[in-house]
């Protein structure tokens, strides 16, 4: 077991060195982890930010860490709590140019 309170969207450092996750109250968290022989060793979990990113969608991924673990793409969500508005437009026809 490598995190103490659970956590979502596990991603593991290019190195293997460091597995990332997003803790229950929305941090993101770091572990060191390492293999020696037939053991594997994790560390404790070190909370790095607070996050705000959207649920996947299956198959695809929230955040990713760079090779090094030092920073991370993230699909964070806005600030605001109201989502954006859609505009549906129906029967449309637009000549083609050529």
């Amino acid at each position: 077991m490598v995190s103490i309170n659970g956590g979502t969207m596990p991603r593991w450092r290019a190195d293997g060195k460091e597995l990332f996750s997003i803790s229950p109250d929305s941090k993101l968290m770091a572990v060191s982890v390492s293999v020696n022989g037939n053991n594997f060793e994790a560390g404790s979990p070190n909370p790095l930010f607070d996050v705000r990113v959207s649920p996947p969608i299956t198959g695809s991924t929230s955040y990713a860490p760079t090779r090094d673990g030092r920073r991370f793409l993230m699909n964070a969500l806005a600030e605001e709590s109201a989502p954006s508005p859609a505009v549906v437009v129906e029967n449309w026809t637009a000549a083609l140019k050529r």
